[in-house]
């Protein structure tokens, strides 16, 4: 067996292994055991570990593996001084005595910015998380999003990083001496690390959705300077859904190439240039709340009469920023807390010895948040646009065809006729749709049991709510929750 051995001092550290290895109170190893070799071992304190490869071609009569394998040899110490005992365990692939071996409380260290409301939106689903699963000994420390990571990751010795690091080189660094990390910053086609990052394109598809259902038949999106993945799909995924709609749009592109270039007032007159030539009303997305504050600026200075003739939604949801923007700015909430949880358990797979290919891991971001700067009907045909009102603010409630069509002072036929040309569906349809919204709303953001959850969307029963949301999404509310839940 050719042997690369190094001792670890495990005072201090608890077993926790597959079924098949006898418990003890001082080691934990993270590996699931493949063999036990070598019987009637007789336990006493163990204090040290080395680790050699094997490379066996086949399973000979020893009970040796066929491929590459880790042999565990556990050394009984008694008063200081080896004793001739020892014992075999065997682990799938070559890994290192770090990879093997870690505390009862796992070290990470959190590479997040605190700067910004997304970051610690971050740090609190890992707290969640945490609440959960932990606890972990956890460095965190007040930074920027582009500060640069610490100098002592370099030579750190700990379990696991969670980052948005701008630069990964010390993260790497960190991944070849065995040290788990997870990424929650970029997004890449072929990620360095396993990246945790809201879905991209339900992100486009339901702020394209949030406009139609409002009647807009033209579009804008105000994208970033130069070119970033995220923002590639979310724009996909935006004009697929305008286009399918039968919408048309335009797009504005950032005249600076870094932040560092950019220059407020020069850029505020292009994008009023863009605004001013674009058909109204419009709908237009933003890539993040800060665009979005500048956008309605522009709008501001160009006289243009938000949300009538523009109405604006960006991504992110920072209170801060949407309710300093004027008029206060819709936008969507990517769910940064669920962000965090998944990859805390994302780590802590990694941790305990899963081996985890460099991959995105997508999960569901949230819906968005109505604010004034997109709260409009953009209907021509005032009897809709009353039925449209009427639905939005009473779809939670006990309400049938007929009370929405006395609303719109029409009757019900006509209304039908004249709802599904202007938005692509029927009253009752946009109803069961705002209804579903309140459904998903409750699940994810709160611990509400399913009758309280039937009763504020509008269902007398929660019975027949949870077969109205297996119907249209293929799950169970329960399953909805356990898979989008913050």
């Amino acid at each position: 067996m050719g042997s690369s051995s190094s001792a670890h001092d495990s005072l201090g550290y608890s077993l926790s292994c597959a079924a098949l290895l006898p418990a003890h109170p001082a080691l934990r190893l993270r590996h699931p055991l493949e063999r036990l070799v070598a019987d009637g071992w007789e336990e006493r304190e163990m204090v040290s570990a080395q680790t050699a490869s094997s490379r066996a071609s086949g399973w000979n009569s020893r009970g040796r593996p066929s491929r590459a394998y880790t042999a565990v040899k556990l050394i009984e110490r008694q008063n200081g001084t080896d004793t001739a005992g020892e014992k075999l365990y065997y682990c799938a692939g070559p890994i290192s005595t770090h990879t093997l071996f870690m505390s009862s409380q796992p070290r990470v260290t959190l590479i997040v910015e605190t700067s910004k409301v997304y970051g610690r939106e971050i740090l609190l689903g890992i707290s969640r998380y945490l609440s959960l699963h932990g606890p972990w000994s956890i460095f965190a420390q007040e930074r920027g999003q582009d500060d640069e990571d610490p100098v002592w990751l370099a030579r750190w010795k700990g379990d696991g990083i969670i980052t948005r690091s701008l630069d990964f080189s010390l993260c790497r660094r960190a991944r070849r001496r065995g040290i788990p990390v997870v990424s929650v910053r970029h997004l890449f086609e072929q990620p360095e690390f396993p990246t945790v990052f809201p879905d991209q394109q339900l992100i486009g598809e339901r702020i394209a959705t949030h406009f139609i259902t409002r009647g807009f038949k033209h579009f804008g999106y105000c994208g970033v300077a130069g070119e970033k993945l995220w923002e590639r799909r979310r724009h996909a995924a935006f004009t697929r859904r305008v286009e399918a709609a039968g919408g048309t749009w335009e797009e504005y592109k950032p005249t600076y190439l870094s932040d560092a270039e950019k220059n407020w007032e020069r850029e505020q007159e292009v994008m009023v240039r863009w605004l001013q030539q674009l058909p109204k009303p419009v709908g237009i997305m933003t890539a993040h709340d800060s665009l979005g504050v500048q956008l309605l600026d522009a709008c501001r200075r160009a006289g243009i009469q938000v949300p009538d003739d523009v109405a604006v939604v960006s991504v992110d949801n920072d209170p801060v920023l949407c309710e300093l923007a004027s008029p206060p700015l819709s936008s969507l909430d990517q769910n940064a807390q669920k962000l965090g949880f998944e990859a805390a358990a994302l780590l802590h797979r990694m941790m305990r010895g899963e081996s985890l290919e460099p991959a995105n891991y997508f999960f569901e971001p949230g819906e968005v948040v109505t604010r004034q700067s997109s709260d409009v009907v953009a209907v021509k045909d005032p009897n809709v646009g009353k039925a449209v009102r009427f639905i939005r603010e009473n779809a939670c409630r006990e309400i049938d065809g007929r009370a929405i069509a006395r609303a719109a002072g029409q009757s019900r036929r006509a209304l039908e006729k004249k709802f599904r040309a202007a938005t692509g569906r029927t009253p009752m349809e946009e109803v069961h749709e705002m209804r579903l919204r309140r459904i998903k709303q409750l699940l994810v953001e709160t611990d509400y049991i399913l009758p309280i959850i039937a009763e504020q969307s509008g269902f007398a029963y929660h019975e027949y709510m949870s077969r109205f949301f297996k119907k249209h999404t293929g799950i169970t509310p329960g399953d909805y929750r356990k898979r989008y839940g913050k």
